[in-house]
């Protein structure tokens, strides 16, 4: 994947600081798998990554948005990004929102929307217009995650 990524950016003229690491809720070595490249996911698996956490990403920078599709392990980058998301740096977070953090960890996603609460975000859901309308953690499409001080504003 990182040669695809670097290809990639290649390609279409960008430059960016790629991290060679997944992320998680701590620093050290994760185990990868899945059925391909596209789909690989944190748990048993027979590649060993390092692994770091969103805070030592982004350090004290902004962020304006933020994508996490990790194929249910959301939650864990949120965990490692708690620093981040407890000052509320994070203006918008696009989550994907299905079954994967069942099928690959056991889990609902009313943990990952308890956490996001705590540090004062509100998911949403775009109505059919476009619009963000507040929604429950129900599995289904993406939902995006605001501050709940940017909603008053």
């Amino acid at each position: 994947m990182l040669v695809q990524l670097r290809r990639n950016l290649e390609l279409n003229s960008y430059e960016a600081k790629v991290v060679e690491a997944v992320l998680g809720d701590r620093e050290g070595d994760a185990t990868i798998g899945g059925v391909d490249s596209q789909r690989s996911h944190l748990g048993t698996g027979s590649l060993t990554v390092r692994m770091t956490t969103l805070d030592e990403v982004v350090g004290d920078r902004d962020l304006h948005g933020l994508k996490v599709d990790v194929e249910g392990a959301e939650r864990l980058v949120v965990e490692g990004g708690s620093a981040l998301f407890s000052s509320q740096r994070v203006k918008a977070v696009q989550l994907e929102w299905n079954d994967r953090s069942e099928a690959n960890f056991a889990e609902s996603r009313e943990q990952l929307a308890h956490l996001l609460d705590r540090h004062g975000y509100e998911l949403f859901r775009p109505d059919e217009n476009g619009d963000l309308q507040p929604t429950e953690p129900t599995v289904g499409s993406d939902v995006f995650a605001l501050p709940r001080s940017e909603m008053m504003s």
